[in-house]
């Protein structure tokens, strides 16, 4: 068969300067379609006609070439119109098989084998191997995909869970905003009766030693005065920690928006698997930067408290010795009286 093959290929095939030949009769065919393609009605039978004078000049007729020279249909259109013409020469030649020898036919049966083969082989590399290729290619594609939505699937989980801790984080902080705001309203409001007690007994002092009044009016009033000062410097106190109350709030208020915001863009995020890396990074910087600052206002907060017991306390020694220098002076009084007669 192999030898039969070798001694039956065509002169363009075999002969030196086969190619130019093949080259010669394809330009030939390409100027005979682009002036006769408007005389055929339909795309087949331009076709047709295209194989014909191909194989007349010993050219095969494959889809590839028919394609290049008639310009006429796609890959697939043109593959269809070439097997037809095989399939006619095959029914030509089997009508003529009774007044063809037997040599001859066996040879021109080896031509069309020949032919046929180069034509599938043709087929295969310029369509199917390329069909091959990007069919494994979009299912790759396709594979990746599925990989990435499911990568995204656990990455939405993930910041879902985030999203929840961060909320019971940010109830459980302003709670404890909120009892931290009360516990100095109470103190506020312990200092202010001790405050007033200290000013009531002082007033008793007065009223009973009326002589020392005169004496110590001028110590009593710079008490006064002093008491008043840190009155407002209390106020002031409970002004700045009820305006750091509101910050704060104002700031739960943000990181609930926050929070709002972040599940508006995990709808969003469904979609671009991308974007919800980044939003998911600023959110998570957003909220150790609140953290962090939650923190240091909780530390000032510490460090004015402190300051305003220290305060209380130099308020409360200062007002103990003024009662004490009074309760020293107190047995002087009636002596001088009974030493004047």
């Amino acid at each position: 068969m192999k030898l039969s093959e070798g001694s039956s290929m065509s002169s363009t095939e075999s002969a030196p300067g086969a190619e130019d030949l093949a080259s010669s009769v394809e330009k030939e065919v390409s100027t005979w379609a682009s002036s006769s393609r408007d005389e055929f009605k339909s795309r087949e039978d331009y076709n047709l006609a295209v194989c014909d004078r191909l194989a007349a000049g010993g050219v095969p007729p494959l889809a590839a070439v028919v394609l290049r020279v008639g310009k006429w249909g796609n890959a697939g259109s043109i593959t269809r119109d070439v097997q037809l013409w095989y399939s006619r020469l095959s029914s030509r030649l089997a009508a003529q098989e009774a007044q063809i020898p037997l040599g001859e036919r066996r040879v021109a049966n080896l031509l069309v084998e020949q032919l046929w083969a180069s034509a599938l082989k043709e087929v295969d590399t310029r369509i199917g191997v390329p069909l091959r290729a990007e069919l494994a290619t979009v299912q790759q594609a396709l594979a990746d995909r599925v990989q990435d939505l499911e990568d995204a699937t656990q990455q939405l989980v993930k910041v879902r869970q985030d999203l929840d801790a961060e909320r019971a984080g940010n109830a459980a902080a302003r709670a404890t905003m909120e009892r931290s705001l009360e516990q100095l309203r109470a103190q506020l409001e312990q200092a202010q009766k001790q405050l007033a007690a200290e000013l009531a007994r002082t007033a008793a002092t007065k009223v009973s030693f009326d002589e020392e009044v005169n004496a110590l009016k001028a110590a009593v009033e710079q008490e006064k005065k002093v008491a008043a000062a840190e009155r407002v410097l209390l106020m002031n106190h409970l002004d700045e920690a009820r305006q750091q109350s509101r910050e704060w709030k104002k700031e739960t208020e943000r990181a609930i928006a926050r929070s709002g915001e972040l599940q508006a863009s995990i709808d969003a995020q469904r979609a671009d698997a991308a974007d919800l890396k980044m939003r998911l990074a600023l959110s998570e910087q957003a909220t150790a930067s609140a953290l962090r600052e939650r923190e240091a206002l909780l530390v000032a907060e510490a460090e004015k408290r402190r300051a305003l017991e220290q305060q209380l306390a130099v308020a409360g020694e200062r007002l103990a010795a003024a009662t004490a220098s009074l309760a020293a002076k107190k047995p002087d009084g009636p002596q001088r009286k009974r030493a004047k007669p």
